[in-house]
């Protein structure tokens, strides 16, 4: 019998857990307004640059249910991507041979912040951190 209570406590915390799951993929669909971005640009692991900057409202991202994204610019379709969601994480493919993985900070129905890091080394590590804010706009 006690062994039946965990089994079912399980059951609900796992369907729990995936209403959960489900609910903050639902969040993610639609079309997304880009607001403004922070950076850090840092070589070698030193602070060069940093700041603050606000994107033209005309770019969009939009989340279609399936896996598939689009961007927008000026209302026009100019990029698709293919796009999976794990936990804070969303891995984004352009067709480019490098998938590009991004790390959900804050999602509502309306906000959205995201960060991502990119890396290159020349010689040089050249390393620049990007937090995006956009809201939803459907």
């Amino acid at each position: 019998m006690k062994k039946l209570a965990i089994f079912t406590l399980l059951l609900l915390l796992f369907s729990m857990f995936n209403a959960c799951e489900e609910e903050e993929k639902n969040l993610l669909l639609g079309k997304w307004s880009f607001v403004s971005y922070d950076y850090e640009l840092y070589e070698d692991g030193i602070l060069q640059d940093e700041g603050t900057s606000y994107e033209n409202e005309w770019i969009y991202l939009e989340f279609i249910k399936g896996g598939v994204g689009h961007v927008y610019s000026d209302e026009v379709n100019y990029d698709i991507f293919t796009w999976k969601k794990d936990g804070k994480k969303i891995t984004v493919d352009e067709g480019s041979q490098e998938e590009m993985i991004v790390t959900i900070e804050i999602l509502t129905k309306s906000t959205m912040v995201f960060s991502l890091t990119m890396s290159q080394q020349n010689g040089v590590l050249i390393t620049m951190l990007l937090t995006y804010t956009v809201t939803k706009v459907d």
